[in-house]
Order: structure tokens, then sequence, then C-alpha cells
């Protein structure tokens, strides 16, 4: 897929340092995606259907050809049908172009369980579901279903800590210094490179919701969770003007941007940077409802698998002899 261009900043190595390790969760900051989002309807025995709908940057790369177009449209679908794990059938596969020359994807998997997919996207989404804890619950204890995703900051290595005795004093200032020195000549070009980014998934639940935290709640039985590169560059932003949260980090003898991985900070800490609270992002929720016949509609993706489910197939099956 075609790549990000470099920003137009004279301190371009600093810019590429930054970019390869600041917002390291957000795997969607450095992808050809704009947009993403995932729709999930839950059954009550965690399966279910997820839709994925997502805009691929095209038009900044100056591509008007239709064929050209249309094979990066066919090629990313590809790539959800052929990667992705935990999927028993694809359906309603789909792509349009917008005005502006960009690519707008669709297709709906059916998953026999939750917690054992494993999405392949453009977007890298599937970071918004990794590692991803579903709890069908049981009446009988009163115990209720749960879902529970990683916070973005678990989704990468941690630094590897030096041993020894915590950094003197004098070291945490200078470090400090030198990382909000470097952050306020960059800031702008994150956010003019990367700002509009964004990515949301969504839950339709099998009963009524009976707590959650750091979800957004829009119906009594859905949720949402909506990653922005614009608040991740808050979060950054205040994890480094926060003198507290900064030097809790610098502390452990991390750094708060390093190229060995994501910053030392706790999970629920950066939950409440990006989120809102000092808490998991879990929802627990109630009821047993069944929204389709998961087996029926599996069969019947199988058996009509449509014109581009078809295409996508035979491109496979092409690659593999090949």
């Amino acid at each position: 897929m075609p790549r990000l261009p470099h920003p137009p900043d004279a301190k371009r190595s600093a810019f590429k340092k930054f970019a390869a390790l600041a917002l390291l969760p957000l795997a969607l900051l450095f992808s050809s995606c704009e947009e993403s989002k995932l729709f999930v309807l839950l059954n009550s025995d965690g399966s279910g259907r997820i839709n994925i709908t997502e805009k691929v940057l095209t038009s900044h790369q100056g591509i008007q050809n239709q064929q050209v177009l249309q094979a990066i449209a066919i090629s990313t679908l590809g790539k959800f049908v052929e990667e992705s794990e935990g999927v028993d059938a694809w359906e309603q596969l789909s792509f349009n172009f917008t005005p502006q020359g960009d690519i707008v994807v669709s297709a709906t998997a059916l998953f026999p369980d939750l917690a054992k997919l494993d999405l392949a996207t453009t977007a890298e989404n599937q970071t918004l579901l990794k590692g991803l804890k579903f709890d069908p619950g049981d009446a009988a204890e009163k115990r209720p279903a749960s879902i529970e995703l990683l916070s973005p900051v678990k989704l990468v290595p941690q630094q590897k800590l030096p041993g020894g005795e915590p950094p003197a004093e004098s070291v945490i200032a200078e470090e400090l210094s030198k990382t909000r020195d470097v952050w306020a000549e960059q800031e702008v070009n994150f956010r003019s490179e990367y700002g509009r980014k964004k990515s949301r998934v969504t839950f339709h639940l099998p009963g009524e919701i009976s707590g959650s935290s750091n979800f957004i709640k829009e119906a009594k039985n859905q949720v949402y969770l909506e990653v922005r590169a614009q608040k991740m560059i808050d979060s950054l932003d205040r994890m480094i003007g926060d003198d507290e949260v900064a030097k809790a980090i610098l502390e452990t003898g991390g750094k708060i941007m390093d190229n060995d991985g994501a910053p030392p900070v706790k999970p629920n800490t950066f939950n409440e940077l990006s989120f809102g609270e000092d808490k998991p992002i879990r929802v627990e929720f109630s009821g047993r409802t069944k929204f389709f016949d998961y087996d029926s509609a599996v069969i019947a993706a199988r058996e009509n698998p449509g014109e581009l489910m078809q295409i996508i197939q035979e491109q496979i099956e092409r690659t593999k002899n090949n």
C-alpha cells in the first residue's frame, strides 16, 4: 500500500525517531488508513458478526487511474480475508471511491468466538481487539458477562529498564528538559501529519449494560471506544507536561519516548490520560439474547459468496499455486 510521505521538516531524523516510538500504541497513525470502524454484533455465546469499514488514503498519492484504485481496493479486502484468523465466513464485501479519490472498503466477518478473533486490516484496527477478554458470565452465580480491552500502552513491548540504582535527580531533570524541548519543536508536525486519523470499535451487546469504564455508552446495550490520533497526541503532551507522571516514568530509568518500546507508564494511567478514567477498558452486561442463528448464517455466506468474494478467493488460490 502507498506509504505516507515524510513531513517537510528540516529535522527529519528527529521526527522519524518520534514517529517510530512516541505513539507506538497507535499503529493506526502509521498506516494509509485515515478512518477505521468496527461494529460488533455479539450473540450471548460469543459468536457474532463484525463489520469492518475503512477509508484508505490514495488521493494524496495522486492515484487517479480507476483500475489501479480498484486493484488497491480488492487487495485490501483480500488482506482481510486471507490474513484474518478466527473467521468462519465473509459476507457483504464492497468498496467505493470518494469524490476526493480515496477508497472506502467494507466487509463483514462471521466469527464463532470473539475472544479468538484476530483481524488483519489496513489500519491495524485489530489492535483495538488484540488481547480482548470475553467472559460469557454465569447467571447461576450472578456473574455478569464482560468484555475487556487491553490498554493501548499494553499493545507494544515495554521498555527494557536499566538495572541498578534509580537515576539521580539531576539526570531526571536533564532528561525531562530535553524531552520537552524536542517535543515543543515537533508537536505541530505530529498534529498536522497524523491529527485526522481515528479508529472506533462499537459493541452491540446481547444484554443490558450493568457497568462500564472508559467505553462510551450510547444505548442500553451498546458501547464504543474511539481512538483519535489527536487525542493520543494530547495524551503524550499531558504525559510530557505533567511533572508527576513524567518524573514517575523517568525515575524508573526509562524514558517517555524510546526506541525500545512504550513508556513504563501504568496501563490505567494511560487509559485515564486517553479515555478519562483510571480504570480498565471494560463493559459488563446481562442477558442472553441471540441476534441471529450463527450456523445458518455461515452456511448461507459460504453458499452465496458474491462476485467480489469469488474474485478474491480466485486470487488467493492463484497466489498459493504460484
